[in-house]
């Protein structure tokens, strides 16, 4: 040790020394190093003092591990390495503390939290003390299972749970031309945002307010929340107007507009005023992104047409815009269709929203969102038709007729039925049945008669299949589709009838066009000419 200390205070007394003579001291000390490891055998002998040394010096001047000779680099940092775990092992101790907690009670608390998630750490701990266990309250936060949010339902939460039940009041001061002030309620039921009243007055009074909220509902169409702010101007109105009607009051917070944004967000938009026009167009024209883009009172979807637009309302508000419409350029043949139903029965339903989940050229799969005299609105899946199926029945002269007959892959069997075929719905239906005639069989006829416009499945498609009769036939060469594998078979038309009834001829609009014939000719609602085709066949 005393030789360690003297060779500090020499390293001290040489920074006063010359640089010439520094490095004449390193040289010879240097040569002396190589004499002495000449003679020395084996690992230097280092004392304990020699390695506080050396790694002090290390830790100040990494680079003398360019210069040591005595003992390797690798031995240095793994001796330093060493000290610094020691150290900081002994500087985290244990010193006693907080007992450690059992593997079976964290499962218990974590498992406790995911199944009530509504539960705090306050209620976990007491159920834990009533178990038995003695464990502090902090323990319990600390092994709870983390949420993104906070336990209890907040303020959304409970306006999505009773958007139905609840209605959202609110005023708005209007200027008008005249420097004067207009006091406006709005009233506005949540669940379809509709507003069912509004009005303004130049003096408002608690009387005045009370009119709204008994004019806006009535008894039977009450809702149980009313929501407000927590202004002044309410104050008149309670307990009667409200409490008479079965409402429970519910003010936001103060300060929190953003409770009642739906209504706030509309009194602050271009569009609110005070005016039966405004509460029509809100309703019945504008759309909602919480609506799924549909409007309050279910506005209908126009599919045919041209779209025109008119002006919603006068030039001085002219800042609500254009309604569009579509404007009809001519009927197809479904509209024709529908144009024969009973205009004495209204439409229960109400279209919301669509959505197509497959579309080809054939058809389109779709997922409407509709309501049914105005209930909650729920999906109704259907299939659309891009054309329509037809059915032709030929009489040659002597009172026959053509059954076609094919595999089809669908039913996955042979089938025989009439001629069969299709056509766009914005096409006459009988320029699509003298093509399918000729087609199939490769007869043109000179007299045709429809039979019917029936449809296949009204309660999940729109599929229509009009039905022909066709006489004073003329041959010809038929020139099927190249994947169609048509097989012909003639036969009277009293047989054609017989195959119907027994099931041989298994296609519905093969067998309608059939018996619709028949029956025809049974009551003499039949041409001349054609009634006296089939009296041959009979």
């Amino acid at each position: 040790m005393f030789a360690l200390i003297c060779f500090v205070l020499a390293v001290l007394v040489s920074s006063f020394k010359s640089r010439s003579r520094l490095e004449a001291e390193n040289a010879v000390l240097r040569h002396q190093l190589n004499v002495l490891r000449r003679k020395v055998r084996g690992r230097v002998r280092l004392t304990n003092g020699d390695r506080w040394f050396f790694i002090r010096l290390y830790r100040w001047f990494p680079s003398i591990l360019q210069v040591l000779t005595v003992i390797r680099p690798e031995t240095l940092v793994r001796r330093h390495r060493t000290g610094f775990r020691s150290f900081w092992h002994w500087k985290s101790r244990s010193r006693g503390g907080r007992p450690p907690i059992e593997t079976d009670l964290r499962v218990l608390i974590r498992r406790m939290s995911i199944e009530n998630p509504l539960w705090g750490a306050p209620r976990i701990h007491g159920e834990l003390l009533k178990l038995g266990f003695e464990v502090g309250q902090s323990t319990v936060v600390k092994y709870m299972a983390k949420r993104r949010g906070p336990p209890n339902r907040g303020w959304r939460t409970f306006l999505r749970n009773h958007a139905s039940h609840t209605a959202a009041i609110d005023q708005l001061v209007v200027p008008t031309i005249g420097f004067k002030l207009l006091y406006a309620v709005v009233i506005m039921r949540l669940d379809r945002r509709r507003l069912v009243w509004t009005n303004a007055t130049t003096n408002p009074t608690a009387g005045w307010l009370a009119r709204p909220v008994t004019e806006a509902f009535p008894w039977d169409q009450a809702p149980r929340y009313l929501l407000r702010d927590r202004d002044r101007f309410y104050g008149g109105i309670r307990p009667s107007p409200i409490e008479s009607h079965g409402l429970r009051d519910h003010p936001t917070a103060p300060r929190s507009p953003w409770q009642n944004g739906v209504l706030w967000s509309w009194a602050k938009s271009p569009c609110a005023a005070p005016s039966r026009r405004t509460l029509d167009t809100n309703n019945a024209v504008r759309t909602h992104r919480s609506l799924h883009k549909a409007s309050p009172e279910a506005r209908p979807i126009q599919f045919t047409g041209t779209a025109r637009a008119r002006r919603a309302s006068p030039p001085l508000r002219s800042r609500l815009g254009f309604r569009y419409t579509q404007l009809k350029q001519g009927r197809t043949f479904r509209s024709q269709l529908m144009q024969r139903s009973d205009d004495n029965q209204s439409n229960p339903w109400r279209l919301v929203r669509r959505e197509n989940k497959y579309d080809c050229s054939y058809f389109t799969v779709r997922c409407d969102i509709v309501t049914h005299r105005g209930g909650q609105p729920r999906p109704y899946n259907h299939l659309h038709k891009k054309n329509f199926g037809i059915a032709v029945v030929p009489i040659d002269n002597d009172g026959s007729t053509t059954l076609i007959g094919q595999y089809r892959y669908v039913l996955d069997r042979f089938t025989w039925e009439v001629t069969r075929g299709g056509g766009k719905c914005d096409a006459p239906p009988i320029d699509a049945a003298r093509r399918e005639l000729s087609e199939e069989t490769g007869y043109s006829a000179d007299h045709w008669l429809e039979l019917f416009a029936a449809s296949a499945s009204p309660g999940t498609t729109d599929a229509i299949a009009p039905g022909f009769v066709a006489w004073g036939l003329h041959s010809g060469q038929p020139h099927p589709d190249p994947e169609e594998l048509i097989t012909q078979r003639r036969v009277p038309f009293s047989t054609a009838v017989s195959l119907a009834l027994s099931g041989e001829i298994a296609d519905l609009a093969s067998i309608a066009a059939i018996l619709a014939i028949e029956t025809r000719f049974r009551r003499g609602e039949l041409p001349p000419d054609l009634a006296k085709l089939l009296r041959i066949s009979a």
